[in-house]
Order: C-alpha cells, then structure tokens, then sequence
C-alpha cells in the first residue's frame, strides 16, 4: 500500500502545510490538475506515483527558500 498517497491524506497534509496547490504539482510534473486530483485521491495509480510526487513538492519547496523564490 502506497501510505504517502492513501486516500491522498499525506500527500494532501504536506502540501497543506506548505501551502502548495496542486497546480503547483501539476505544473512542476508537466500534467494537468485534473490528474494530480486523481493521483491524490485514488483514482489513479501509477506505479511512480509517490516518488514523483515527493520530488515535485520538495522541489517545490526549496524553489521557495531561495532569494526571490515563489510565495505561496
């Protein structure tokens, strides 16, 4: 069982707390919000799911610790 993305509340809980959207994922993933959406609430499930989620948020994250970087 994938547990970052069971019923997508890690996944969520993270972002949530770093104030990412899913726009954010999504844009940083090159895919649509719609399928981040998916992704996090279980109707879908690729196989590299948590991995490339994890990178894009904490990409996303060190992106906005450095001068200048994006604000939520």
């Amino acid at each position: 069982m994938n547990v970052w993305l069971k019923n997508g509340q890690a996944g969520w809980s993270k972002m949530h707390n770093e104030r990412i959207r899913a726009e954010d994922v999504a844009s940083e993933l090159g895919v649509s919000t719609a399928y981040v959406s998916m992704i996090l609430n279980g109707k879908r499930k690729p196989a590299d799911a948590k991995e490339r989620f994890e990178a894009a948020v904490n990409t996303i994250i060190q992106r906005r610790k450095l001068p200048g970087g994006d604000t939520p």
